[in-house]
């Protein structure tokens, strides 16, 4: 599973204790830091990217404190719920579920899903997102939020696995296996593909730079031919089919489908 590497996560944290230093008793980590602490699925950090935090108590928030808050803080003041802040590794900040309802203000809707994604994997279920999502009626983004919530799959391995997948759904496919495992006529296990279509036995997987481990790349071949003696179809996708040509590679699935599983379209339609 991609994640947040940790040096990464290290050097985000001392920023935010030096940043806490000089702010106001009871601000919390928000936003994209809050994200970024959680381990969350997001794009990578721009350099500049500011320390996030919610103001608490602070009607007007002081000269000195205002002045110290560019460019490198930026603050708002916002209600937050006892329940809706954590400490972590001695950090305030907002928890999980609170932090991605918060993110639906700016993300776009696939970096949304795929930080949704890694958020039921690893800290919340969708029953606690859907009760904030209830509370926060009226706020920015917050339509976003009820979409999203519904695309949400806690099987999602990576970031880039959560952005082919909703690709193919934007599109109009069906909605793919997700981390499942596939069997061969015999009922062998044959592999757990990142994404699968049964009927059309075809698999889609998802190729970042761990795989060019030279260990990951044999297992990798002797996999895809195991799949293939089963008469499974893969199509292996990268970081450029993923995040620069998503509609060629929907396309490219879509026609897999029309040649694999016929049916696929009259049963989209059926379910509908």
């Amino acid at each position: 599973m991609i994640g947040v590497a940790p040096d990464a996560v290290d050097e985000l944290a001392h920023r935010c204790r030096a940043a806490l230093a000089r702010l106001p008793d009871g601000t919390v980590l928000a936003g994209l830091t809050a994200a970024r602490l959680h381990g969350v699925w997001l794009p990578s950090a721009r350099a500049e990217e500011p320390i996030e935090v919610i103001l608490r108590g602070v009607g007007i928030v002081p000269r000195a404190v205002s002045g110290s808050m560019r460019p490198d803080v930026r603050g708002r003041r916002r209600q937050l719920r006892r329940a809706e802040v954590v400490v972590q590794d001695g950090l305030p900040l907002t928890c999980a579920p609170r932090t991605w309802v918060d993110l639906a203000e700016r993300l776009p809707m696939p970096d949304l899903v795929a930080a949704g994604d890694s958020l039921l994997r690893r800290h919340a279920n969708a029953r606690e997102v859907e009760l904030l999502i209830a509370d926060a009626r009226g706020r920015r983004g917050i339509v976003r939020a009820r979409s999203a919530v519904t695309l949400l799959d806690p099987r999602s391995g990576s970031r880039p696995e959560s952005h082919l997948r909703l690709g193919l759904l934007a599109a109009g496919l069906p909605a793919p296996a997700v981390n499942t495992a596939i069997y061969d006529e015999h009922g062998q296990w044959l592999a757990e593909p990142d994404l699968h279509y049964k009927q059309a036995r075809l698999c889609l997987e998802y190729n970042g730079a761990m795989h060019a481990d030279v260990g990951r790349m044999r297992r990798d071949i002797t996999r895809a031919l195991d799949v293939a003696r089963a008469e499974w179809l893969t199509l292996t996708f990268g970081p450029v089919q993923v995040f620069q040509r998503m509609s060629e590679s929907v396309q490219i699935v879509r026609t897999y489908l029309d040649i694999r599983d016929a049916g696929w379209r009259r049963r989209l339609r059926s379910s509908a």
